[in-house]
């Protein structure tokens, strides 16, 4: 039901959809993801760092959480928290080029311009020759 009234753009009825079924059901994976991308969709960045964290202790192997996890905590200035959780989504997901992107726009927040350079670029075209989106954003990192 939460995500009907979040596809219909009434975030107010979806939150209180997904609260109620975290309530009855706390653990519910589904209901605490869907609440963490609601926060962030909302630029509620404290709460949406809360929410995924509570996800990723529900469930630690989503590789996926890593990565909204490292977005929150880039919106949040936080780029070392950051990094380290985009490198455990690498883990879990070796080859995805989103990840690699992400990955090397944290070390260029960390002032890693050289080591986004190196790395990103590198390990994409060896992973994922053909994201050539991925590809030209890690490789632009360098552009001051």
């Amino acid at each position: 039901m939460g995500r009907d009234f979040a596809g219909k753009g009434d975030l107010d009825k979806a939150q209180r959809a997904f609260e109620r079924a975290l309530l009855l059901y706390p653990s519910h994976v589904d209901a605490q993801c869907d609440i963490a991308r609601l926060f962030a969709q909302r630029g509620e960045w404290e709460k949406a760092l809360a929410a995924f964290r509570r996800l990723l202790e529900l469930t630690p192997g989503f590789g996926y959480g890593y990565i909204e996890l490292g977005q929150v905590l880039v919106e949040l200035g936080r780029s070392v928290e950051a990094r380290r959780a985009f490198e455990t989504a690498l883990r879990w997901n070796p080859e995805d080029a989103f990840v690699m992107t992400n990955l090397a726009f944290s070390f260029r927040a960390e002032g890693g311009v050289d080591m986004a350079r190196r790395a990103g670029p590198i390990r994409l075209v060896h992973c994922s020759p053909d994201r050539s989106t991925s590809l030209t954003n890690v490789t632009s990192c360098g552009n001051v």
